[in-house]
């Protein structure tokens, strides 16, 4: 996302208590939040937002035990999460009304002489005091694309030369099928819990080369050959460790299986 709503009352009736540097500190995490469009991972959060001396690491530190809650070792927000959610639904629309040929054409009602459309004299009488709400803007407001950018609805069209193409949604269904398959021996899945998508999910959005099952069925079969993580290596005085997927696409864990990390041999 490259773009998100900032409410601004219910910020500052949560958050004015704040000092100056822990308002810079709660900005930054919003910002990686939610053009990650995931978590922040337990750990990481300073370096993400550049926090380097003591103070800034606090103040890190106080902003996520206050407005954050720690969920497999993922700092997660209830409102953000709900501000994706809606992103990823309106970008659905989108695509749909995209595939249609864009949204029809406005059909023009009769007008009346004083220039209003006919009906719209009693809707204007009902809230000469009213702004405008957001939630019932017409069908001629501006709409967004899968990254939430305000742009004109001719990038719905697939065919327009300036529409932005979709990034493809991450099939976690599809994903647990192939990690199913390729390692029978680790851990299944039953329940495939808001969190454990939201850190698939991050996987998967981090670079185009993921947005694709076949880079998945290759990873885990490059898995699937490291010793350690299919519990077949002998390291005395341990018991066999055979990786979850919840473990596997862990940021840290990730990128350490990708560099090699784990296709080793482990001794004791």
């Amino acid at each position: 996302m490259n773009f998100y709503k900032r409410h601004i009352g219910d910020y500052i009736k949560d958050a004015a208590h704040l000092t100056l540097l822990e308002h810079g500190v709660y900005a930054r995490l919003m910002d990686v939040y939610y053009t990650r469009e995931a978590g922040i991972p337990d750990g990481q959060a300073a370096r993400l937002i550049g926090a380097r001396s003591k103070d800034e690491q606090q103040a890190v530190q106080n902003v996520l035990v206050e407005f954050f809650h720690l969920t497999d070792g993922i700092w997660l927000q209830n409102r953000c999460e709900r501000e994706i959610e809606e992103a990823n639904l309106q970008a659905d629309k989108n695509r749909a009304n995209g595939k249609k040929g864009g949204r029809p054409k406005r059909i023009e009602t009769e007008q009346k002489p004083t220039g209003f459309s006919v009906g719209s004299d009693s809707d204007s009488q009902k809230n000469l005091s009213q702004t405008p709400d957001s939630r019932l803007q017409t069908p001629e407001e501006p709409i967004t694309t899968t990254d939430v950018v305000v742009v004109d609805s001719v990038a719905d069209d697939p065919s327009s030369p300036t529409a932005k193409p979709a990034k493809p949604d991450c099939p976690h269904q599809a994903i647990v099928a192939l990690y199913h398959e390729l390692l029978p021996m680790c851990p299944g899945i039953r329940d495939w819990t808001p969190a454990r998508a939201q850190a698939l999910r991050a996987r998967w959005n981090e670079d185009p080369k993921r947005q694709d099952l076949g880079y998945w069925r290759k990873f885990f079969g490059y898995v699937a050959e490291s010793d350690f993580l299919t519990g077949r290596s002998n390291s005395v005085g341990r018991k066999p460790f055979h990786a979850s997927l919840d473990w596997i696409v862990k940021a840290e864990n990730f990128t350490k299986i990708r560099e090699g990390r784990y296709h080793e041999q482990v001794t004791a």
